[in-house]
């Protein structure tokens, strides 16, 4: 997708609307994704590509420490071709609710059909995650403004953990055109089947199976003498070739039954290597309940005469994510 000739990043949904949903692989490079179906009113089965925006990424704060009913922002921000026009923040009429009031123009100061993700967030997290709660967005069509609609109450105390609130600007959508996709279910198209791709999940497959019979046994001599090669790192919080470790978090809940669904893979070949980058659900059934837990993670693997070989096996730990590390 481009943008006046400029690739954009990964596009996604209308913020304030449901749409298309996609998802992008840890080193940024994929996207895989799905649409939704419109209701079906004619017998034309089309699936809707509508508000469908390409973002820029944006990273800037502003100070709103101290506030007591409204600032004037009255700031603008050159994002690409791009004016982001960030007017005042104040009260709203409901209690609780704080209005940021902006505009998006172009360089010729025109109005340009675009929205803007934000949030309010503290220093004491280093301004990683907001403490707000977006309630809605909308636009004035006669003034041409924009609002976007917080629950946050200021707090009122002095004390160091509230210093350095500000309004932080995460990303720029600019509105692209709608794209509509016919479907004939008496000739439905059938994608091509990649072998090696299949045989890449399906070794992907064979391993949390391989995982689960082992929890299941209260026993990793099988699982061991399959994979056993792949080592975890002395780092310890990088979730590389962590199978031990898991084995040992799952293994005292008294597993019964263990099973993984995954979620869009994505999947890259490069002649003889090739990743697998994974998101799901693993589920434990116990005689007393069930457990689950999300994971993410990367499988890298390795040809080897004719056959699709794990070499490494990274899962996205909580340390990572928090950037502990």
């Amino acid at each position: 997708m481009t943008d006046s000739g400029s690739k954009l990043e990964p596009h996604l949904s209308s913020i304030t609307s449901l749409g298309p949903s996609y998802r992008v692989s840890r080193d940024g490079k994929t996207i895989v994704g799905r649409a939704y179906f419109d209701r079906v009113e004619t017998n034309t089965l089309q699936v809707k590509l509508t508000d469908i925006y390409g973002y820029y990424h944006i990273n800037e704060l502003i100070p709103i420490e101290g506030v007591k009913d409204r600032i004037e922002i009255n700031r603008k921000l050159l994002v690409r071709n791009y004016i982001v026009y960030l007017k005042s923040f104040a009260k709203g009429n409901d209690k609780g609710t704080w209005i940021l009031d902006y505009c998006v123009l172009d360089s010729d100061g025109n109005k340009v059909d675009a929205e803007i993700e934000a949030g309010i967030y503290m220093k004491d997290d280093n301004y990683r995650t907001p403490s707000t709660v977006l309630l809605s967005a909308s636009h004035d069509q006669a003034r041409e403004d924009q609002w976007l609609v917080f629950n946050w109450q200021p707090p009122e105390s002095q004390d160091n953990l509230i210093e350095g609130t500000a309004i932080k600007i995460t990303s720029l959508g600019i509105r692209q055109e709608d794209a509509v996709v016919n479907i004939n279910l008496d000739n439905p198209t059938k994608p091509i089947e990649n072998r090696d791709e299949t045989d890449i999940l399906a070794a992907v497959n064979n391993y949390y199976t391989a995982f689960g019979q082992a929890l299941q046994s209260n026993n990793l001599t099988v699982f061991g003498q399959k994979y056993g090669y792949l080592k975890p790192t002395r780092n310890g919080w990088d979730g590389v070739n962590d199978w031990q470790h898991n084995f040992q978090v799952w293994n005292p809940l008294g597993v019964k039954e263990y099973s993984v669904s995954l979620d869009d893979p994505i999947v890259t070949i490069s002649s003889n290597t090739a990743t697998a980058d994974i998101t799901g659900l693993e589920k434990i059934f116990r005689n007393d309940g069930e457990s689950g837990a999300g994971f993410s993670t990367v499988f890298y693997l390795e040809k080897v005469e004719g056959k699709w070989k794990i070499t490494k096996v990274d899962e996205l730990t909580d340390a990572e994510i928090d950037g502990a590390h």
